[in-house]
């Protein structure tokens, strides 16, 4: 299929364009299993039983693997990223 075509995105940090382009790169650099159970867990809201039955393991593996990714999202976007709204 096609490759998306991604460009550089400049100016105000608090814009929506820009923390979403931050926020698309921190996810693209996370382990794939990491991402893969973060899609799993918060964008399609499965329960960790489940989303582990889909990764192959159990419910602690992705409860596991859906910290780290949050932690290492909140490293790299910096304190207040992930839990505070746009303004």
């Amino acid at each position: 299929g096609a490759v998306p075509v991604t460009r550089a995105v400049s100016g105000d940090p608090a814009s929506l364009e820009l923390r979403a382009a931050r926020l698309r790169d921190a996810l693209l650099a996370l382990p794939i299993r990491q991402r893969a159970a973060l899609g799993l867990c918060y964008f399609d809201n499965l329960a960790f039983a489940e989303a582990g039955r889909v990764l192959g393991g159990g419910a602690g593996e992705a409860k596991q693997l859906c910290a780290e990714a949050y932690s290492a999202l909140s490293r790299q976007l910096g304190p207040g990223f992930l839990s505070e709204g746009l303004a």
